[in-house]
């Protein structure tokens, strides 16, 4: 007990109460146009890692591995997750949104991906999210629908994320 006591006093055994570090991890799930091959894919989460790396501080990032053929709980060829650790915060290092913020533009306008979403762990919703739901039958028209409320939006200060998760809808047999 005694020697317990001593190793907190003199600091060598850290004591934190009521710590809370939010986890220093966060996905960037990518998506480009069916048809895509997981090798282009594979090239395409490459380029936006390096693209990530060149935005962060020395030695801020932990790890980070990339997976394509998979991105939001969905699988096809044309998905992709980055998983990006940090390295603990020790003071010297910017909080994971401050990261996150710091690196958005260059990973989300890229030439031939259609949608790029940042997801953290310790994502808190500061808002109740708003969803918009487009819908008709010529994929072209809504696809250009998608793009135009995407530029609008992305000039607003409040819209901080836009996320797009269309889906050509379940098979129907009509008569």
């Amino acid at each position: 007990f005694f020697i317990s006591l001593a190793a907190v006093s003199t600091g060598a055994v850290k004591v934190n109460f009521f710590a809370f570090d939010s986890y220093r991890v966060f996905y960037i799930d990518v998506e480009t146009n069916p048809g895509t091959s997981l090798h282009q894919m594979q090239d395409k989460l490459l380029f936006i890692e390096k693209k990530m790396r060149a935005a962060a501080k020395p030695n801020e990032i932990r790890a980070v591995a990339t997976a394509a053929g998979r991105a939001n709980n969905k699988t096809g060829d044309h998905l992709g997750r980055i998983l990006v650790t940090l390295k603990p915060q020790d003071g010297s290092y910017r909080e994971i949104d401050e990261f996150i913020e710091a690196i958005r533009p260059s990973v989300t306008n890229i030439q031939d991906i259609y949608n790029v979403n940042i997801v953290t762990f310790s994502d808190v919703p500061k808002a109740a999210s708003i969803k918009v739901r487009l819908r008709g039958d010529d994929f072209d028209e809504i696809g250009n629908a998608v793009k135009g409320l995407k530029k609008i939006l992305s000039t607003m200060e409040a819209v901080n994320e836009i996320k797009v998760d269309d889906n050509a809808g379940s098979m129907q047999l009509s008569f």
